[in-house]
């Protein structure tokens, strides 16, 4: 939070540059991880970072709480690190070699998805839920598995 705000030892922005991106794990010591994300969404400083909560946890009720306290995206830790290695190629390309998104965080609406720096789909909310749990099924994160259906239906 320090870092973040740029105070302590942390006020040298040329030294501590604020971050592009933040990857946010929901049980990080000392601060829980949506006390940090709430935190974050609260202040004017930081409200636009872009925030990805990179968590063990795949349970629907987390990635709608998280997507309700304005994270951009919600990603799976994977099981193991040939995973983790893709995993990152594609945290860097979509959330780092992409320009920031033009959708500020917590504002959109019931039913949109946030997948990517480059994608918000909007979705009927039942529709946004039942993807949220076919996700949740098959371990994929939510982008993975509608690009999966997408590329099927227009193949």
């Amino acid at each position: 939070m320090e870092y973040l705000a740029g105070t302590g030892p942390y006020t040298d922005r040329a030294a501590h540059p604020v971050p592009g991106l933040v990857l946010l794990d929901l049980n990080v010591p000392k601060v829980a991880g949506r006390d940090l994300l709430k935190w974050i969404r609260g202040r004017d400083a930081t409200r636009t970072l872009r925030v990805v909560v990179f968590s063990a946890s795949n349970s629907p009720a987390e990635i709608k709480q998280a997507r309700h306290l304005g994270a951009n995206a919600y990603w799976v830790k994977p099981p193991d690190a040939t995973h983790l290695d893709e995993m990152i190629a594609s945290l860097k390309r979509l959330w780092l070699d992409e320009p920031a998104s033009t959708v500020a965080p917590g504002t959109m609406a019931p039913g949109h998805v946030k997948l990517t720096t480059r994608m918000t789909v909007e979705l009927p909310g039942e529709l946004a839920d039942r993807l949220s749990d076919r996700a949740f099924r098959e371990r994929k994160n939510m982008e993975a598995l509608l690009i999966e259906l997408l590329g099927g239906e227009l193949s």
